[in-house]
């Protein structure tokens, strides 16, 4: 049985670290969802999932881990939060 941790959503501790959904990043830092995205879509270390359906909208599900989330929001002067404050 792993122990609890309360940065996880099912309560297992991730053993990569924190990892953090577009949704989640833009409460913290106040911004809009599609602005995480432009901001963070072609970022080293961020995990891109694309659906792609014929004749239809492509998708791609954005995973941030911590350590990328800071070092993009650093030299933006991240001061409204800290994305590990979750």
């Amino acid at each position: 049985m792993m122990p609890h941790d309360r940065n996880s959503p099912n309560g297992q501790v991730n053993p990569f670290g924190r990892v953090f959904t577009v949704r989640e990043l833009a409460e913290l830092w106040q911004l809009s969802e599609n602005s995480v995205r432009r901001l963070l879509a072609d970022e080293a270390g961020v995990f891109c999932l694309n659906s792609k359906h014929r004749g239809r909208r492509n998708y791609a599900t954005l995973r941030i881990p911590l350590e990328v989330a800071m070092r993009v929001w650093r030299p933006r002067g991240g001061q409204i939060g800290r994305p590990d404050a979750a």
